[in-house]
């Protein structure tokens, strides 16, 4: 006999599959189903990149559209959502701005765009999707992408918010490409060749660290348009090592290397976002590991 949350994931996956099939945006569609599920709240962070790169990476604003479609597919009953924004060069500005109690000195490009917020009614998800449809005209240069920091503030939101160990998730959508060395830095490292600082950031290795010591894992939505027809030679590429160069190669394989380093080192996943099906069927494994509760997660 089926549990309760088999059935829905079962049902999810079928919304999503009709979707699909019938073409139909997701703004334009409401996905919302009902968990059969315990009423613990299970929390979710979207992080979502808005640094200078991303207009090339995510020239269709795939983030956007897939983080509200995100929050069309969370059930009412038992679900808190925040999300945070990063590398736009206002929010170095910003008196909000995040602040890394580390290194409380540090420019951060990281702000609370919406603190852990319960969906449980259409208007709450409204809400949501207007606050995410605003980071659509975020996207400027000058803002480095600083993933750590983000992450940290993820961190903070779901400890503060009372996240219970095994009990959220992250859900990074990014190119991934590193800009966090300090400006005096970056010249003398790209001709060093010193891997450990091309693919370093300030806050990251101990984010991960405490993300995975909690059981919260990083699901990375990889934004990557501007490599889709080289994607698979790319990804195939030794990026660890010498064949690392200045310049938008680097950045490409700081991407590449970081999007699925994240997702590894915490226990997620990462999927590409080149396609509705691709983000679905990344999107279906997330639900699987939170409301089937079942080790074989599966996908479309």
């Amino acid at each position: 006999m089926e549990n309760k949350g088999k059935k829905w994931g079962k049902r999810i996956l079928s919304v999503m599959l009709a979707l699909s099939i019938m073409l139909i945006p997701w703004d334009a569609a409401y996905a919302e189903v009902t968990a059969e599920t315990d009423n613990t709240p299970v929390d979710f962070v979207l992080v979502l990149d808005c640094s200078g790169s991303m207009s090339t990476a995510d020239v269709e604003n795939k983030s956007i559209s897939a983080a509200k479609m995100f929050i069309d597919m969370i059930p009412v009953e038992n679900a808190r959502v925040g999300v945070i924004a990063f590398g736009a060069m206002a929010y170095a500005k910003d008196a909000s701005a995040y602040v890394y109690a580390e290194e409380p000195e540090a420019v951060t490009f990281t702000k609370v765009v919406q603190p852990l917020t319960t969906m449980d009614s259409r208007e709450m998800k409204k809400q949501a999707k207007s606050v995410i449809s605003d980071l659509a005209n975020q996207k400027q240069g000058g803002g480095y992408t600083t993933i750590g920091y983000a992450l940290s503030a993820a961190d903070e939101m779901l400890t503060q918010g009372g996240t219970k160990k095994e009990n959220a998730c992250i859900i990074l959508m990014s190119d991934g490409r590193l800009t966090d060395l300090r400006g005096d830095e970056r010249g003398e490292v790209y001709k060093s060749q010193d891997t450990d600082k091309l693919y370093g950031s300030r806050a990251l290795d101990k984010e991960m660290d405490s993300l995975k010591e909690k059981d919260w894992p990083v699901y990375t939505l990889e934004l990557a348009y501007d490599i889709k027809d080289q994607y698979d030679e790319w990804d195939k590429i030794d990026i660890t090592g010498a064949n690392v160069t200045a310049g938008t190669g680097y950045k490409i394989y700081t991407g590449l290397y970081q999007m699925q380093h994240i997702a590894d080192e915490t226990g997620g996943e990462k999927f590409p976002a080149f396609s509705d099906e691709g983000v679905l069927n990344g999107f279906s494994n997330i639900f699987y590991r939170f409301y089937d509760g079942d080790e074989d997660r599966g996908g479309i």
